[in-house]
This record gives structure tokens, sequence and C-alpha cells, in this order.
């Protein structure tokens, strides 16, 4: 693909640039850090859906419908801050050392380089800032007066939805 001419390089996150299910790190620092919010059924819920899909019992776009449900009415501000910190604190330690320099690589040859995750810009923009990435392209979280409405903005960055995302970052 290429992008304004440029050839465009794209990295998922989970088992590509992360070694590790980015939403099981997720629920893993819930409880740790504010297990005040998410209750010991919610976290066994929501690692059971991971599970689920994992093993192709469950799409993607049923386990983001229902984790959005979570997620309805929490602050985005909050949510920013919360995933600036779970990513200092578990996600840094989880990247691929390599990837660093093959990303410097394809940026020294003048790629553009991007995720492209269905993982939300929550966890894919600090990832993208700490290795030099140009691009996120992620699932889109619809936000109304600050806070989520439990809906996605745009479709979910999975199957088609990474080419929908792939083909408005071309255009």
């Amino acid at each position: 693909l290429t992008v304004a001419g440029r050839i465009a390089a794209f990295f998922d996150l989970y088992n590509t640039l992360v070694d590790s299910n980015t939403g099981r790190l997720y629920v893993q620092y819930l409880r740790k850090h504010v297990p005040h919010e998410l209750r010991l059924r919610d976290a066994i819920r929501t690692l059971s859906w991971l599970i689920a899909y994992e093993l192709h019992l469950i799409d993607q776009y049923e386990v983001t419908e229902r984790a959005l449900r979570l997620l309805k009415g929490m602050n985005e501000v909050e949510m920013t801050r919360r995933c600036e910190h779970w990513f200092q604190t578990m996600v840094a330690e989880k990247l691929f050392p390599a990837w660093k320099g093959k990303i410097a690589e394809h940026r020294a040859e003048g790629h553009l380089t991007a995720i492209l995750t269905a993982s939300t810009g929550y966890a894919a923009i600090p990832v993208a800032r700490h290795l030099g990435i140009d691009e996120s392209l992620f699932t889109h979280l619809e936000v109304r007066d600050g806070k989520f409405t439990g809906a996605t903005d745009g479709p979910p960055c999975n199957g088609p939805g990474k080419v929908y995302w792939a083909k408005k970052l071309a255009d």
C-alpha cells in the first residue's frame, strides 16, 4: 500500500509489537491499580471473552461490543491518563526489542510506518510514540460530552475494518 506516494509498513500490536494480548494486560492492570472499578466477576468474564476470541469461538466484533458496554459512561480523559500509566508499567516491558530496529529501517527507507490494530488508540498511541511509528490505525471509541457511549466511531479495526482504516489512511 502506498500513502502519499510512500510505501507503508503496517504493524499489529498483539503478538507482533507486543508479546502479549493487550486486552489481557489491561484487565490485569485494572485488577492491580483500580480494583474497585473492575469486580472480579467482570474481570473473569472479560478474560473468558479474550480466551474465546483466541480459540476462535467468538469474533473480534463480539468481544469489542461486550467490552464497550463495560466502558459506557467512563470519562475519556481518565482513560487516556490511565492507559499512559498502563503502558509505562505493563506494556513497555512487553514490547519485542527487535521491532524498534526494524521500524527505524523502514523509516530510513522513507516508508511510512503505522500500527494497524483492533485495539483502541488508548493502547496503540503510546506504543507508536515509544517506537517512533508515524501513524496509528485502531478501533475508535465514540465519545460524547467527554464520556464513552459504549459504541465505536466507525468500524472496529479488525478484518474488513482493517482494510477500511488502511484505505482511509491511503486516501
